[in-house]
């Protein structure tokens, strides 16, 4: 098994975003008391070095609270690691991009 990195790789549509283990492992922290964040929780503990971490529409949404809540915690998102708040920007980003193609396909 390879060894684990000190860094994790989150897949977005808009590239990968790099953050640091410390802040995957606060990540993971609040996604435990989060609700529908299962699947979400199960990407970022299975993290690794092979790969980065896929996620699905109801995990981006639960990461994106997660980030909300560390980013309440540590006194805005200026106070976040910076890949951290660029893994937000971006997921909010292709949330956005997908609820408005769901839209644009019910119209």
């Amino acid at each position: 098994m390879p060894e684990r990195l000190d860094r994790v790789q989150v897949a977005t549509h808009h590239g990968s975003v790099e953050i640091s283990w410390a802040s995957r492992k606060a990540i993971v922290h609040e996604l435990h008391g989060l609700e529908l964040s299962a699947v979400a929780l199960r990407a970022f503990e299975d993290a690794g070095a092979s790969r980065p971490v896929q996620l699905d529409r109801l995990s981006i949404a639960a990461v994106i609270d997660a980030i909300n809540l560390l980013a309440k915690r540590a006194g805005g998102v200026s106070h976040l690691e910076l890949g951290v708040a660029k893994l937000q920007r971006k997921l909010i980003k292709e949330l956005h991009a997908a609820w408005a193609a769901e839209e644009a396909s019910q119209s």
